[in-house]
């Protein structure tokens, strides 16, 4: 109502609100509590954490093919690091050092989201499902919040965008894409424990 209006000022803009409120079609916003602002927090960190680690891992092997190295198998684990370092390359030196420095940190995130997990029967109940691990359950209770203020699992999943879009004209109905709306998180979590779960239904 105040995007398609052409004339825009506080007042006519007040005016529409107090319209949309009177008819009850003002949509309201949903304030987690304390304690859920904390663990969106926590889960959110420990996803930029690994976001930047793998960004500097990504560094390094862009320098060794730069340099015409051939690369072996897990490169990054603790006995294949001093390899690394031995090569005497500046930057893939630079990177392993922030690479641990990520490590640790994620290390310590990680161990306080378990903890958590451990103390909370909803995220216990989470990971009874095949595909959902510990920060998964977490980041699912994280982002969803209050999980009463869905009528049904059509608006959740609705709200997660995970639905796929649709438009209807002339009796017919084109189905696209996923809408992508809501938490990307909460979202890019439910495709990853999709994709653990599925080497088990692929065995069944």
């Amino acid at each position: 109502m105040i995007a398609d209006v052409r004339i825009k000022t506080d007042r006519k803009a007040s005016e529409a609100l107090a319209q949309l409120l009177r008819m009850e079609m003002l949509p309201e916003s949903y304030v987690p509590p304390e304690d859920i602002r904390r663990l969106r927090e926590l889960v959110r960190l420990r996803q930029y954490l690994v976001r930047e680690q793998t960004r500097f891992k990504n560094k390094v092997h862009s320098a060794m093919i730069k340099r015409g190295i051939r690369e072996r198998k897990y490169i990054f684990a603790k006995c294949r690091r001093e390899e690394l370092r031995e090569l005497q390359i500046d930057e893939v030196n630079r990177c392993l050092d922030l690479i641990e420095t990520l490590e640790r940190h994620i290390h310590e995130v990680s161990g306080e989201i378990r903890r958590i997990a451990g103390e909370s029967e909803e995220a216990r109940l989470l990971m009874s499902i095949p595909g959902v691990g510990y920060y998964s359950a977490m980041a699912i209770l994280a982002e969803i919040g209050d999980i009463s203020r869905f009528d049904n699992p059509e608006k959740l999943c609705a709200w997660a965008g995970l639905v796929p879009s649709t438009e209807e004209s002339g009796g017919k109905s084109f189905h696209g894409e996923i809408t992508h709306q809501g938490s990307p998180v909460l979202r890019w979590v439910l495709i990853q424990c999709a994709w653990n779960h599925l080497p088990s239904l692929l065995c069944a």
